[in-house]
């Protein structure tokens, strides 16, 4: 779910057009996120569906949402994707990574690695973590693209920065075995570390080996 940025209201740049569904929008969200009594899907879906006429990316993403939950909506993957694509192409970077999750499953549309590709790469380009992640993973099994291994270090490292448990973890085993950067126990000890205190058991398997 998306919250569009409430500071824009107060915006002199914005239509009336926007507005609307930028109010709409959150209205929304606020149907959809409240753990108490509020808590109504079908008020959200209504509301994001206003946004979605008035062409507000945050409404088609969250609305898409709804549609590949089954949530306020009968469950429609076609539906999904109609709407997270049509996000996605208004440059919304958690719609571009859902998309290429789609494109890359096949779920409300034909298998596509190399739109999936291109979707990550987009979103990943937008500073996404999730993204970045999954464009280092398609460099190093070679999905979409031709395996570089110096890709998926450059793409891991960028969302390791973020926090990312699972770039973490991979960067780590890079560096371990010098894999798209020169092989250093100290920078592998160092991911491993951030990532095994984040959960990662795999990552705390290795830690114990550095030892």
């Amino acid at each position: 779910m998306t919250l569009d940025d409430t500071d824009r209201i107060k915006s002199s740049d914005l239509t009336v057009e926007q507005t609307i569904g930028l109010v709409a929008n959150n209205i929304g969200y606020r149907y959809y996120t409240d753990s108490g009594i509020n808590q109504d899907y079908d008020k959200a879906a209504s509301y994001f569906k206003i946004a979605t006429a008035y062409g507000n990316s945050a409404g088609q993403y969250n609305l898409g949402l709804l549609y590949q939950a089954g949530k306020g909506v009968i469950k429609d993957s076609l539906e999904a994707f109609k709407w997270i694509k049509l996000s996605a192409d208004q440059g919304n970077s958690d719609a571009q990574f859902s998309v290429a999750n789609m494109y890359r499953y096949g779920s409300g549309v034909e298998q596509n690695i190399n739109e999936c590709v291109r979707y990550y790469r987009l979103s990943a380009e937008q500073g996404n973590s999730s993204a970045q992640f999954s464009l280092g993973l398609m460099y190093d099994c070679g999905l979409g693209v031709k395996r570089d291994y110096n890709e998926s270090a450059i793409w891991w490292q960028k969302a390791a920065e973020q926090g990312c448990s699972n770039a973490q973890y991979c960067l780590g085993r890079m560096y371990r075995y010098g894999h798209g950067v020169k092989q250093d126990a100290k920078e592998a000890f160092k991911w491993f570390k951030l990532a095994a205190e984040q959960g990662d058991t795999t990552a705390q398997s290795y830690l114990a080996m550095l030892h």
